[in-house]
């Protein structure tokens, strides 16, 4: 780019001197300006070699540009009409094929500034046309030996010029290419842990549903065992109180038992007694007869 405006700035001051007639200061320049050293241009895309920048430029603009498809493919060529089409170009026909570190950000940033530079090279590349034009139409003004010279020294800087400009836009292009190719793989790289990060929360959201229901299952069985745990008190509590209730009731059977069986030895006592007794009297009964018989 730089390059570009000290050429433009370079034919203004050379054209001041012609239109004045300093035809000296003119030629001094001519014999510095470059030679035609430069041969064997090769076109970017495809590969054809041409013996002239000039003839090159022509090519290109002739056969690669379009004013609609400004988006060239780095795998197959093929040309789109915007950044969008050749990033769904990409992505569906070539795949992703490397992977890098820088942000998203960072790389819109990049294209910008080369679509940008891009168009600005565009645009000092049909002024030169223009001046160049310019120049063609007042070195035919001049006599034919000086337009001769002045021509070539002129030509010879254009050319060097479009060199310049036509490596710079090869270049741009280039980076333009790779920045894109970039900037799918990271779009393809982002659309991948957005889909891991979606999973993720779907899982996380499934856990933590899951740890809710086990919380609440946790507390209905913490709830259940104090409940249980109080009964089993009260019920202790309850069966140490019929324990003891039964035990006593134990002991007035006993000691009721025991008055009986008293009573009863008693009764039997006085029963073996009488029976006794009677056994006595029949003897005596019995005695007496006897004794009255005999």
């Amino acid at each position: 780019m730089n390059s570009l405006k000290s050429f433009m700035n370079r034919v203004v001051r050379e054209v001041g001197p012609q239109a004045a007639g300093q035809g000296g200061t003119e030629g001094e320049r001519a014999e510095d300006g470059p030679g035609d050293a430069v041969e064997g241009f090769l076109c970017p895309t495809c590969y054809m070699s041409f013996p002239k920048p000039e003839l090159l430029q022509d090519h290109y603009e002739a056969e690669h540009i379009e004013p609609s498809a400004n988006y060239l493919c780095p795998v197959c060529k093929a040309r789109l009409n915007s950044q969008q089409e050749l990033e769904k170009h990409y992505s569906t026909i070539h795949g992703v094929k490397d992977t890098s570190g820088h942000s998203l950000e960072t790389l819109r940033e990049e294209l910008n500034e080369l679509s940008t530079t891009l168009r600005e090279e565009r645009w000092y590349s049909e002024e030169l046309k223009k001046e160049v034009e310019r120049l063609q139409e007042a070195f035919k003004k001049k006599d034919e030996g000086e337009e001769n010279f002045v021509h070539k020294s002129q030509l010879d800087a254009l050319e060097e010029s479009k060199t310049m400009l036509t490596s710079e836009v090869v270049l741009l292009r280039k980076q333009l290419t790779e920045s894109l190719e970039l900037n799918s793989s990271l779009r393809s790289e982002k659309d991948m842990l957005e889909s891991r990060a979606s999973d993720f929360a779907v899982e996380r959201a499934e856990l933590r549903a899951t740890l809710d229901t086990l919380q609440a299952e946790k507390v209905s069985l913490e709830s259940e065992l104090h409940e249980l745990r109080s009964s089993r008190s009260n019920q202790e509590t309850q069966d140490q109180a019929e324990s003891q209730q039964l035990q006593q009731e134990l002991l007035k059977i006993q000691e009721q038992l025991t008055s009986r069986d008293k009573e009863v030895c008693g009764r039997f006592m006085g029963v073996l007694a009488c029976e006794q007794l009677c056994k006595c009297i029949m003897l005596l009964c019995c005695g007496n007869l006897c004794y009255f018989l005999s």
